[in-house]
């Protein structure tokens, strides 16, 4: 496939540059659209230009963003370059370099206009558990990749080891809020590097086993215990700040699970064991509504989201029962979920977490067994999960992220 990715390229920033409210996350966003519609390999981002890697036939036509602001070239596009030879093969020696990306508003070439892919909750890179009960309380961050099937391994720290935090996740930021020993802490880890966690905000209360959702720009918190409350609160993902109220659940619950579409975030569930099925908007402050139910009334169960469909995974119905059951809901339509397979066991206080193509639980409890299992299920079609790895240690009562 002939494509000049310098002209592309040229016109990309000339459309975004003529656009003031136009961000670096939107161009990215814009180019990596292109990309995946005409198979080009995507964007990779280093902090300074002198990070560029040497180029060589496995980097032709590569992209790369220069991020860091002490940087001249900062804000800047490069795609590496190549002739072809005669005998059809790139020269690497004399015609390669890496070409910048500068503007042109005078290119004639034409290009036709790319619409942006929404945001989406699912994450594509890795997913993460944080802190939770081993016995006792852990500060644990965990992550696994969504490309292959291994062990966690551990990657930073919690402020403090704490259980039962609600997880939310950004483009760029792994958040835990709340938590017990009961607290009203909003921290969040990056995704870029390997680190611990920091004090970004605070919630409106101390609790913990509260849903936890996630919107393109805002972290979201549902329900909670101490004791059981119905507020939702929302706080800023581009800046670190306290939570706000903006609007309350059907009643006061907690231990549900939370899943998010593009447009709004679910809250499914509690304990003591409901099944409602609850949803809020993002684009607006407002209260939840009822929109479903359950196959069963259960607390304490894992949340997963694709593109289309909120997933509840595991959880306990009774003090004394546990359930394997994975059941779905449309977020197109306001229905009830359906019973679309099982997990590799009965089991409660789990974690989860979403990558585009599969749904993960990680640890959870059968008393007394605090389990370490990690195990996945596919959204495109309805089964069972398979054990797909190990955390570094067995907990229940995490909360999950995923980038």
């Amino acid at each position: 496939m002939a494509i000049n990715i310098s002209n592309i390229l040229t016109q990309l920033n000339t459309k975004m540059s003529a656009d003031s409210s136009a961000t670096t996350t939107d161009l990215l966003r814009r180019v990596q659209a292109y990309q995946s519609l005409n198979n080009i390999k995507g964007v990779q981002e280093v902090k300074h230009y002198g990070d560029l890697p040497a180029i060589d036939s496995n980097n032709i036509g590569q992209l790369f963003y220069v991020s860091a602001s002490t940087d001249d070239s900062f804000g800047t596009f490069f795609f590496s370059k190549a002739l072809l030879n005669d005998d059809g093969n790139y020269d690497i020696t004399n015609s390669a370099g890496w070409q910048k990306i500068v503007l042109n508003a005078n290119d004639s070439d034409n290009f036709a206009d790319i619409t942006l892919p929404p945001h989406s909750f699912p994450g594509t890179v890795s997913g993460y558990t944080s802190g939770g009960f081993t016995p006792p309380e852990t500060n644990t961050i965990d992550k696994f990749p969504f490309s292959t099937d291994v062990n966690a391994t551990d990657v930073g720290d919690l402020l403090s080891n704490s259980r039962g935090g609600a997880g939310q996740s950004s483009e760029t930021n792994g958040y835990v809020s709340g938590g017990a020993p009961y607290s009203n802490v909003i921290q969040k880890f990056p995704f870029a590097v390997d680190a611990n966690s920091t004090d970004v905000g605070d919630l409106l209360f101390t609790f913990a086993f509260g849903g936890g959702q996630s919107s393109e720009t805002h972290g979201y918190t549902s329900g909670g215990l101490n004791p059981a409350k119905d507020i939702i609160q929302k706080f800023p993902f581009s800046v670190d700040a306290n939570a706000t109220d903006v609007g309350d659940l059907i009643a006061s619950l907690y231990a549900s699970a939370g899943q998010s579409s593009t447009e709004h975030g679910y809250n499914s569930g509690s304990y003591p064991s409901t099944d409602i099925v609850h949803k809020f908007p993002f684009a607006s402050d407002a209260n939840a509504v009822t929109v479903g139910y359950l196959t069963i009334a259960r607390g304490y169960h894992a949340g997963q989201s694709s593109a289309e469909y909120g997933y509840n995974a595991g959880g306990s119905d009774t003090p004394t029962t546990r359930c394997d059951v994975i059941d779905k809901f449309s977020f197109s339509s306001n229905a009830n979920a359906t019973d679309v397979g099982d997990l590799l066991s009965n089991i409660y206080r789990t974690v989860g977490q979403s990558s585009t193509d599969n749904g993960y639980v990680s640890g959870g409890a059968d008393a007394p067994l605090y389990l370490n299992i990690i195990q996945k299920f596919p959204f495109s079609t309805d089964a069972n999960s398979t054990d797909v790895g190990d955390l570094t240690v067995g907990r229940s009562w995490g909360s999950g992220q995923q980038d």
